[in-house]
């Protein structure tokens, strides 16, 4: 009889160390087998963090970290990173959603048909994912480069100087006339507006943000901050 009730505790306990133990690793490699690969693709990682282990047999975990290397690709292949660092906080494992999402997405680059439009340093991302706040930082150089693209593209010539200074303004000489402007979002779009003869110019067209909304933009010394916010969609969670 001891043997029996011997074996028997020994049994409970193996059950208790497998749950106890063995699920928030299983559930880490379930969730990165169920990440839509549409969506969220490349060599990511999910680590799942939980007080009460069984609790996840209910399909809800304390916080998913997601972490991403080289590449990894977001919102549908239009986000290309080198790095993604994300956590989930109060996550419905079955329904794909989170109370909460906090991380970073860095070496960023912005694809439109195939093409990088432009290199963002880092896409900061915090909020509840009905108000998944996005801030991009795009280094001055980079953004002087793709200013400097989209300006020939639209009055088909390289402008021999272009100057970004704080809090929005835009100067560039072009075919010998000096112009300048203002950086600004329209129609979610991020565009240099200026008196004639200053053509509207999309720096970065609606048409290449997908997931991202653009909201406002700012030229710092070091860098252009844009501000928006981010489909949760984009990294691999249902839509609010």
């Amino acid at each position: 009889m001891k043997g029996c009730l011997f074996v028997l505790f020994a049994a409970a306990l193996l059950v208790f160390g497998l749950v106890w133990f063995g699920l928030p690793p299983a559930a880490g490699w379930a969730i990165e087998q169920a990440i839509p690969r549409d969506a969220l693709s490349g060599n990511v990682h999910a680590t799942v963090g939980v007080n009460f282990p069984p609790q996840l047999l209910t399909g809800h975990a304390d916080t998913v970290h997601l972490v991403g290397t080289d590449p990894v690709d977001a919102a549908s292949g239009q986000l290309e990173a080198t790095a993604l660092d994300v956590t989930l906080r109060d996550v419905k494992l079955f329904d794909r959603t989170a109370a909460r999402v906090d991380g970073s997405l860095t070496g960023v680059r912005i694809i439109e048909g195939g093409i990088a439009l432009v290199t963002v340093r880092r896409i900061d991302i915090g909020g509840p994912p009905s108000n998944l706040v996005a801030t991009l930082t795009i280094d001055s150089a980079e953004a002087r480069r793709r200013a400097v693209v989209a300006i020939q593209a639209v009055t088909g010539t390289s402008p021999t100087s272009l100057t970004l200074t704080a809090p929005d303004r835009i100067s560039a000489v072009i075919g010998g006339v000096a112009l300048s402007g203002r950086l600004v979002v329209q129609n979610g779009s991020l565009v240099a507006i200026g008196d004639p003869p200053w053509p509207t110019i999309p720096v970065l067209p609606v048409s290449a943000t997908g997931a991202l909304t653009l909201g406002s933009v700012t030229v710092r010394p070091d860098a252009l901050v844009v501000t928006g916010t981010l489909a949760p969609s984009a990294i691999g969670l249902s839509g609010p």
